[in-house]
C-alpha cells in the first residue's frame, strides 16, 4: 500500500494489510473513505475501529495492533444461481439469485469471514455459505417438490422463497454481515418434460409359465403321464389325445417366480446423474473443510513466526543489569512470554470450538504451547 487511501477492485469487500505496508515511520497515517471501515488488528483479534476521515495509528514500536482491515461498508450486490437442482422425480431446475448485504458485525467479520485471508471478494462469501443454503433450505423446500408442483404452486415457491432468506440471513449473519434483501429467480426448463411411461411387463420377462386346464369328458384320474409331462414343460408326443382339435379347453397362464424388475435407460441415467451430484456436494465439502484446515494452520504458522521474531529482538537487545521488576529484568521478560502463550492457547480453543481448526491442528498447536510454557516457567523457576 504505497499511499494511505485504499485502492481496490470492484469486487472486492475487505483487504488486510500489515503494519509495515501502511505509510509512514514512527506513525502510521490512513485515509478512510465514506463508505469505508478500517479494523485495527492485534495477531488477528480486533482492537479498534476507525471511521471515515484522515486517521494516525500510532506504530513502528507500539505493539497495539499488527495489521489493518480496510473494509467496504456500503450496500453490495451478489447476482449468482445454483444449477441443476434435482426435484423428488429427479427432474432439473435452476435458481437465481440477487443478494444485497453489508457488514454488519465487525468482530463477528473478523473472526470468522477474513480469519486471515489476505483479501475477501463477493465470490468468496458466496462459496462460504452457499452449500449450506443448499442443505438448509434448497433441499428440504425444493428437491422434495416434482417440478410440476413447484411450476404451478404460486404458494409453494412463496414458502420456498421465505424459507430461503431466513436460512441466508442466519448463514450470513455468522459471517458478521447483514442481509439486505434477497429476491429468487426461478428458471424452469422450457418444456415441461412429460413423467416416462408406465412400462408393460412381456410374459417372457415374468418368468416361466404353467398351463393347466381339463379336457372336455375327463376327469382327474384320466389324465395320463403324457399330460402330466406336458405340465412339466416336456414336449408333447405327436398323435396324443391331448393334441386332438377341439377337446382342448381354454388354457391360461400362471406366473411362477420371476426375476427382479429391470431398469430403464431413462432410470438408469436418473439415478447415475444422482449419484454423481451427491458426489459432487460430498466432495465440495470436503473441500472447504481442507480449506479451512489449510488457512488455521497458516495462521498458527504465522503466529509462531511473529514470537520468534519478537523473541529475537529480545535477544538482541543489550541487557541492562538493573536490580527489580524493571524493563531489563529476564524474569519480567519470560513472565511476559508466558502471558502471550497463553493468550494464544485462548485464541486456539476459541477457534477450536467455532469449528475453525480441525482437531489434528488443535492439538499440535496445544502440545506446542504447552511444552513452551513448561520449558519458559522451569527457567523462571531456576
Amino acid at each position: 500500500m504505497s499511499k494511505d487511501e485504499w485502492k481496490r477492485e470492484a469486487n472486492v469487500v475487505a483487504q488486510r494489510f500489515d503494519k509495515s505496508q501502511l505509510k509512514g515511520v514512527f506513525f502510521k497515517h490512513v485515509m478512510i473513505g465514506e463508505s469505508e471501515k478500517v479494523l485495527v488488528e492485534r495477531n488477528y483479534e480486533l482492537h479498534e475501529v476507525l471511521g471515515p476521515g484522515r486517521s494516525k495509528i500510532t506504530g513502528f514500536t507500539d505493539s497495539r495492533f499488527t495489521d489493518a482491515i480496510f473494509v467496504d461498508v456500503s450496500v453490495r450486490k451478489i447476482n449468482n444461481e445454483i444449477h441443476r437442482i434435482s426435484t423428488s422425480e429427479a427432474r432439473e431446475l435452476n435458481l437465481g439469485f440477487e443478494i444485497e448485504f453489508r457488514v454488519g458485525d465487525y468482530d463477528g467479520f473478523c473472526t470468522n469471514c477474513v480469519m486471515s485471508r489476505r483479501t475477501v471478494t463477493d465470490t468468496d462469501i458466496w462459496d462460504m455459505f452457499y452449500m449450506d443454503l443448499i442443505w438448509g433450505a434448497i433441499l428440504p423446500n425444493v428437491s422434495r417438490k416434482t417440478l410440476k408442483e413447484l411450476k404451478e404452486g404460486e404458494e409453494l415457491r412463496k414458502h420456498a422463497e421465505t424459507e430461503i432468506e431466513r436460512v441466508m440471513k442466519k448463514l450470513m449473519g455468522k459471517l458478521g454481515l447483514e442481509l439486505v434483501s434477497v429476491k429468487v429467480k426461478w428458471i424452469f426448463p422450457e418444456k415441461l418434460p412429460e413423467p416416462p411411461p408406465a412400462r408393460e411387463t412381456k410374459a417372457e420377462e415374468r418368468g416361466p409359465t404353467v398351463k393347466t386346464g381339463t379336457v372336455e369328458g375327463k376327469g382327474p384320474a384320466d389324465f395320463t403321464e403324457e399330460s402330466r409331462a406336458e405340465e412339466r414343460g416336456v414336449p408333447e408326443k405327436a398323435g396324443t389325445e391331448e393334441n386332438t382339435p377341439g377337446e382342448r379347453a381354454e388354457v391360461r397362464e400362471v406366473t411362477t417366480e420371476g426375476p427382479e424388475r429391470v431398469e430403464s435407460g431413462e432410470e438408469t441415467a436418473e439415478r447415475l446423474k444422482k449419484e454423481r451430484l451427491e458426489k459432487e456436494v460430498k466432495m465440495q465439502l470436503e473441500r472447504e473443510q481442507e480449506a479451512k484446515d489449510m488457512e488455521s494452520a497458516l495462521q498458527a504458522m504465522k503466529l509462531r513466526k511473529l514470537r520468534k521474531e519478537q523473541e529475537g529482538s529480545q535477544k538482541e537487545k543489550p541487557e541492562k543489569s538493573t536490580e527489580g521488576n524493571g524493563p531489563g529484568d529476564p524474569g519480567q521478560e519470560i513472565v511476559k512470554r508466558i502471558g502471550e502463550l497463553k493468550r494464544a492457547k485462548e485464541i486456539a480453543e476459541k477457534k477450536y470450538y467455532k469449528k475453525e481448526l480441525s482437531e489434528g491442528v488443535f492439538k499440535r498447536l496445544m502440545e506446542s504451547y504447552e511444552k513452551r510454557i513448561i520449558e519458559l516457567q522451569g527457567k523462571l523457576e531456576a
